[in-house]
């Protein structure tokens, strides 16, 4: 649905954004799954 490609946009996002910053991406991607999507839009 487009929902779900939008969620997964924004995970792709965050990871590329984090990583650039040398976050534990493998950590987050766990976390992010986890959280509704407003949440994370709001990082």
């Amino acid at each position: 649905t487009p929902r779900d490609y939008e969620f997964y946009v924004a995970v792709r996002v965050l990871i590329k954004s984090l990583s650039k910053l040398n976050v534990q991406a493998d950590l987050v991607v766990i976390a992010s799954l986890d959280v509704p999507l407003p949440w994370i839009r709001a990082l």
